[in-house]
């Protein structure tokens, strides 16, 4: 496999057109930001057979919480969910929670959420503190996801 390291299509789409027109069929593996509908596109039908990082199965059923975040975004016409997505999800989701739990006062969603309770979302687990913003509580969610004739497979 070839780990081609670029969040940019402008930048990781030349090179495995390059590495395809120059006779390398090993799988190409990128990262979670290129698995986008643009990306999939752009690489189009003589691609070869190309991996994901990725935060969720693209085929397999998922838990309800994932499953949710795919059937609204697909309601409202994002075909292809991604890691960005669920991250916005989880961002928003948290904030809602934490309004609600004090009653809409900004000063007590902040006390919620710095409270260093686990909050569960569709990126995995999140702890946030005074000292810690970013929350994350272990590994999120990772599989390698299969692009291969313009379709997801089975890994």
């Amino acid at each position: 496999v070839v780990y081609v390291i670029f969040s940019s299509e402008v930048k990781a789409l030349p090179i495995a057109r390059q590495m395809r027109a120059g006779g390398v069929t090993a799988p190409l593996l990128f990262g979670r930001s290129l698995m986008r509908e643009s990306f999939l596109a752009a690489l189009g039908g003589g691609a070869g057979e190309c991996w994901f990082v990725d935060s969720f199965s693209r085929l397999s059923t998922a838990g309800p919480l994932i499953a949710e975040f795919f059937d609204k975004l697909r309601g409202a016409g994002v075909a292809l969910p991604t890691t960005n997505h669920a991250f916005g999800w989880d961002g928003m989701s948290f904030c809602a929670r934490a309004l609600k739990a004090d009653d809409g006062s900004p000063s007590g969603a902040i006390a919620y959420l710095e409270s260093a309770m686990p909050l569960l979302g569709v990126t995995g687990t999140c702890v946030f503190s005074a000292d810690n913003h970013n929350g994350r509580a272990g590994a999120g969610p990772t599989v390698l996801t299969r692009w291969h004739n313009q379709r997801f497979e089975e890994v």
